[in-house]
């Protein structure tokens, strides 16, 4: 009788186990499936927004300009709409400006920009590169 009884909760736990398993597993998913549709996309699309503004990054100058460039144009492309609407809002109280962290989204936006006028030159001397190596290896060909 007593080895009947362990045999059943032996049979219940397993039973609750794989219970647990399946519902911890649908919720997973179910998690998973919620948290895929909030996000806009996994990673911008840098390329293209340094393709498009390709002529703005070649002309930044200063930190202002390149505050402007991120505010205007960079910003929305990369969907940080929160960003650039602090970053342009109008001169901040400096109590609300600390809460709101913008010297740090300031030096943020400084070494995005910053990263992206480097990529962009980086793009530009690969293509000359590549231009040059054609025009040399057409001109053995001739």
């Amino acid at each position: 009788m007593r080895h009947h009884i362990l045999f059943i909760r032996a049979v219940q736990s397993r039973i609750g186990l794989a219970l647990a398993m399946v519902i911890v597993s649908i919720f997973g998913a179910w998690l998973n499936a919620i948290a895929d549709e909030s996000l806009p996309s996994a990673a911008p699309d840098f390329p293209s927004v340094i393709r498009a503004y390709s002529d703005q990054l070649a002309k930044m100058e200063s930190d202002k300009g390149a505050i402007n460039l991120f505010v205007s144009a960079i910003g929305p492309a990369l969907q940080m709409g929160d960003v650039t609407r602090t970053l342009g809002a109008n001169p901040l109280p400096a109590k609300l400006a600390k809460e709101l962290l913008v010297p740090d989204l300031t030096a943020a936006v400084h070494r995005l920009m910053g990263s992206l006028a480097a990529w962009h030159l980086a793009s530009t001397i690969r293509q000359a590169v590549r231009d040059q190596q054609l025009a040399t290896v057409t001109e053995r060909l001739s």
